[in-house]
């Protein structure tokens, strides 16, 4: 598995972003990102997800390759499912821990 995540925008309007292959990740966050991923039906989602322009609101650009599926969604954070929130909260904390 490799996931690709970065978070653009906010009051700074930066980019921080990062890549996870899942040989690095333990078995505890491992196996959470597999369950986060099948709840959100992530493979099967749009490729972009976008409600009107908001000033100092994040989007989300997350692409996962794993078991032979390549998918890329861009999401902005008004715009966010419930289902793939629990996803974008891990990959964030995630991001954090590697920066």
């Amino acid at each position: 598995m490799r996931i690709y995540f970065q978070r653009v925008g906010g009051f700074a309007g930066m980019r921080l972003s990062t890549t996870l292959e899942g040989d690095d990740l333990d078995e505890e966050d491992l196996q959470a990102l597999k369950a986060e991923i099948g709840q959100a039906s992530f493979f099967d989602l749009p490729a972009r997800f976008h409600s009107t322009a908001e000033v100092d609101r994040f989007e989300y650009h997350i692409t996962i390759e794993w078991d032979q599926q390549l998918h890329s969604i861009t999401v902005n954070e008004s715009a966010m499912p419930d289902s793939l929130r629990p996803l974008v909260d891990h990959l964030d904390r995630l991001r954090r821990k590697r920066h």
